[in-house]
């Protein structure tokens, strides 16, 4: 599946590996990387190195090295704190804040991700009881509301999962810290110094019947961007994104055919397409290694149409 590899996933899948060196904590090493091809090019857009170690039996630290687009910088450093046979942690660092879910079988990152995903130093809280989990984070953000810099950012997340079913939802103070959104304000204004913050949502809703799955998600800002402050009118960006699925298997390793919708409106700053339609089809060379198919259709807000034909090969170790 086509999600978001930050730190706090990739390292996750590291706690099963086996140890680097063999001493009282556990070194492990792992990456992931990433060829693609379209109509035009052929590049190598991500490849990732995370290392993990245990400091101990409750305390782990991280570092996640990222190579994207040509850049090379550390994308996520933190510590965690879980106490054995406990259903609570704690995360701080410069981590990826659990806010959307942006699950996707193709080739493009969906438009929800574009808006919502946000890189921060926080400081995480993750807690479980049954089938709910429930994060709640703090930091400082880079947006200076009156050009102040302050720690008083803050959100939520509840899931909610069973067999069949999950729902989401997520909450942030300020949306305008998203990394997309970030970049966005700051070519408005010339800076990040804001006059005041605006919240934002994300609703996520994952069903399974049998060999189909169906997921949708919106995020969206609660409110409304002052005029001026990420475009010349006041604008309320939202996003939206849903597929549907089969699930089967070829020679015994998985393959998922899916069709794709998404949407956004009043997010024209954040160069991302007012609709885009997705046919994909993924499927798995072995446990670690999978590939994607996709065709796609975009329609701007120009009202331009771009199809587009994509392929990447994705290997994980």
């Amino acid at each position: 599946m086509n999600k978001v590899r930050t730190g706090a996933t990739l390292l996750l899948a590291l706690s099963l590996a086996t140890p680097l060196f063999a001493d009282e904590g556990q070194t492990r090493v792992g990456g992931v990387l990433e060829v693609e091809m379209d109509a035009n090019t052929i590049a190598t857009p991500v490849a990732e190195l995370a290392i993990s170690r245990d400091l101990g039996k409750y305390v782990a630290a991280e570092v996640l090295v990222l190579y994207e687009d040509g850049i090379t910088a550390i994308d996520t450093a933190a510590m965690n704190l879980t106490p054995e046979d406990s259903n609570w942690s704690l995360r701080a660092g410069d981590i990826y804040i659990p806010f959307g879910k942006f699950d996707s079988y193709m080739v493009s990152d969906p438009l929800t991700l574009s808006l919502g995903e946000t890189r921060e130093a926080a400081i995480q809280y993750a807690f479980t009881a049954s089938n709910l989990s429930t994060s709640i984070y703090l930091f400082n953000g880079s947006n200076n509301v009156s050009g102040k810099s302050a720690l008083n950012n803050f959100g939520l997340q509840f899931t909610h999962a069973s067999a069949f079913m999950a729902i989401a939802f997520g909450y942030i103070d300020d949306i305008g810290d998203s990394n997309a959104m970030q970049n966005a304000i700051n070519t408005q204004l010339g800076s990040n110094n804001t006059s005041s913050k605006v919240a934002g949502q994300s609703m996520a809703l994952d069903l399974k019947m049998g060999a189909i799955t169906f997921n949708t998600e919106l995020v969206s800002a609660v409110s409304a961007f002052q005029a001026g402050q990420l475009e010349a009118a006041a604008v309320q960006p939202l996003t939206i994104s849903s597929e549907l699925a089969y699930h089967f298997h070829i020679a015994g390793n998985e393959s998922v055919v899916a069709i794709g919708s998404q949407s956004s409106k009043d997010a024209n700053a954040l160069g991302i397409p007012k609709s885009r339609l997705l046919l994909g089809w993924y499927n798995a060379l072995q446990e670690d290694v999978h590939w994607i198919l996709q065709a796609s259709q975009d329609t701007d807000y120009s009202s331009v149409v771009t199809t587009d034909y994509a392929i990447k090969l994705v290997a994980e170790f």
